[in-house]
């Protein structure tokens, strides 16, 4: 670890050079450009203190927190750059991964961006309009069922838009094959797990 940016992160959250691993620490105060600061470098990369805060519901809570996910994450890229180095990155099951991996990500965000945004700006919308006429108990409960409601109905306007947009159909012979081969492979799996059961659970 990069012992300058080391100390000033503790400096700026209040850790003395003396202080013990198990010390609860209160890193709130750290701001983006803190968090920008690079602690290692290695040939092929670096790693900056903003990924060992990336899950903001798993902060580190204590100065051991923090050294074990640097630790982690020191590791992480070491065996990523060792992987690219022997060309796995070309192995068509990695490749499949990465894509499928890349097809979620833009997936996410694009529903984030399209649905669940706009879902959001309507009911913070209403909220203000509400605000002077509805107990809080009440507010809540209102803003839930809207909330939902602008999200579902904002899901299906896109993706009637998408598949207007691209032409989508449903080849019936096909799909109404898969639909059979389904509950067929379905079937045969409730006859696998009712034989598997133990004979005290089948007579019950």
């Amino acid at each position: 670890m990069n012992p300058d940016s080391q100390k000033a992160l503790w400096a700026k959250v209040g850790v003395k050079d003396n202080a013990s691993d198990y010390q609860v620490v209160d890193f709130s105060p750290l701001t983006e450009q803190d968090l920008s600061v690079v602690l290692a470098r290695y040939d092929g990369g670096l790693i900056r203190a903003a990924e060992l805060f990336e899950n903001r519901k798993r902060e580190p809570q204590t100065l051991l927190d923090f050294k074990e996910r640097f630790t982690a994450a020191g590791e992480q890229h070491l065996l990523g750059q060792h992987g690219l180095d022997s060309g796995m990155q070309n192995d068509p099951e990695i490749v499949q991964q990465i894509n499928s991996f890349k097809e979620s990500l833009l997936r996410s965000r694009l529903v984030q961006s399209a649905v669940k945004d706009p879902a959001t700006a309507r009911t913070d919308s209403l909220r203000q309009t509400l605000a002077q006429q509805e107990k809080p108990e009440e507010l809540k409960k209102i803003l839930g069922q809207k909330y939902f409601e602008f999200e579902r109905a904002g899901k299906a306007h896109f993706e009637d838009q998408l598949l207007k947009k691209y032409h989508f159909r449903y080849i019936d012979k096909n799909f109404t094959s898969a639909l059979q081969e389904a509950g067929r492979r379905k079937e045969e799996q409730n006859k696998k797990t009712e034989k598997s059961a133990p004979a005290q659970t089948r007579s019950e």
